[in-house]
């Protein structure tokens, strides 16, 4: 007898596509390509269906694709960056300066672009100079300075006699000429001597370039003086110490012109020069805004957290639960170094007990 073959009776019930609710009506989609825009419009046909359209990236199509966008009654537009999240409306505005700034920031760059090559020029130099075993960086603190590039461009121009390479010694020298000239007896070979000639003619092609793009900056940063500020002087630095190398360095001029600018003196920040309080400031502008969970990146920097002052948040900090406050001072902890008083601004919650070194050490125990 053959055997039955029992035939499934059961149905599948297709189920209807569900669209994700509108959150903004007026904004438009746009997937980025190198060649071509893919852009969605907020308007809909007949149909029901969006408006899809792609364009190309030259200047023209990018401004078919902004007067298509205005047709369409965009309001924003949403440009593909991180996979689906932009159709979704959960991705933040990023940060953009305004156009002043955003000019600041585009000079700030390219120039920090030529004294990283700039850098890159002495490393050149030192390494000619090392392989002839003419030790110039060790005859002087600085081989940029006034009595090491007046050595380099005497050894390019054809001198080759120590005593008359260490006349070159800059009165505020510590060594004396006899000390110098003992250090710059080498060997001269000619594949060095034309390496240290051509990465000289390019340090000096591209300090004149640095000096053209300094000139730029403190001409755009002047033009964003406000009035009240445009003819005072930068408040007295706290440290005088700080102030006078700040002068030494030629910063000082600098340092007047963003004060000017942002009505803030960065410098007073212990370890901040006026070098890097002007990249902090073109980069965001003179509007120093505070977030707690703001992270904020800089080229070269990394990123910078923004925080409260530990000593701020300490004065209603928690006491530890089923301990007494120290009697001795005015309140619990203030004997602590302050980044032992204050856990909140480092993630870690206020009610938790601290954990001891001898925890610590069991947990991370092999």
């Amino acid at each position: 007898m053959a055997k039955r073959t029992k035939t499934s009776t059961k149905t599948t019930t297709a189920t209807a596509a569900t669209s994700l609710p509108t959150v903004q009506a007026t904004v438009a989609g746009i997937d980025i390509g190198s060649s071509q825009h893919w852009v969605c419009g907020p308007a809909r046909g007949e149909d029901g269906k969006p408006a899809i359209r792609s364009f190309g990236t030259t200047t023209v199509d990018l401004g078919a694709l902004a007067d298509w966008l205005v047709a369409q009654g965009t309001k924003s537009a949403a440009m593909e960056s991180t996979s689906v999240y932009w159709s979704c409306g959960l991705l933040r505005g990023s940060f953009r300066p305004s156009e002043a700034i955003s000019r600041l920031r585009a000079l700030q760059r390219q120039m920090g672009n030529l004294v990283a090559e700039r850098s890159r020029c002495v490393q050149w130099m030192q390494k000619s100079l090392d392989q002839m075993n003419v030790q110039v960086h060790r005859a002087v603190t600085d081989l940029t300075g006034k009595t090491g590039m007046a050595i380099v461009r005497a050894i390019i121009a054809g001198e080759r006699d120590p005593a008359r390479l260490a006349v070159h010694r800059d009165g505020r020298c510590r060594k004396s000429v006899d000390e110098i000239a003992k250090y710059l007896t080498g060997h001269w070979r000619e594949d060095h001597l034309l390496n240290l000639a051509s990465a000289l003619r390019i340090y000096d092609v591209l300090e004149d370039q640095i000096a053209t793009y300094d000139a730029r900056l403190m001409q755009e940063l002047q033009a964003l003086h406000p009035p009240e500020r445009q003819d005072q002087p930068v408040p007295r630095h706290p440290n005088a110490g700080k102030e006078k190398a700040i002068k030494a360095r030629g910063d000082q001029t600098g340092r007047l012109a963003l004060w000017r600018f942002s009505g803030c003196d960065l410098t007073r920040i212990d370890g901040i020069s006026a070098g890097t309080a002007q990249i902090v400031l073109t980069e965001i502008g003179p509007t120093l805004r505070h977030s707690r969970r703001r992270t904020t990146s800089f080229p070269g920097f990394g990123s910078v957290h923004a925080r409260p002052s530990p000593a701020a948040s300490h004065s209603k900090a928690p006491e530890r639960p089923g301990r007494q406050p120290h009697r001795g001072s005015a309140s619990h902890g203030s004997h602590l170094p302050a980044a032992q008083q204050d856990r909140t601004w480092r993630g870690v919650p206020a009610d938790r007990p601290p954990q001891g070194w001898r925890s610590r050490r069991l947990r991370h125990r092999p």
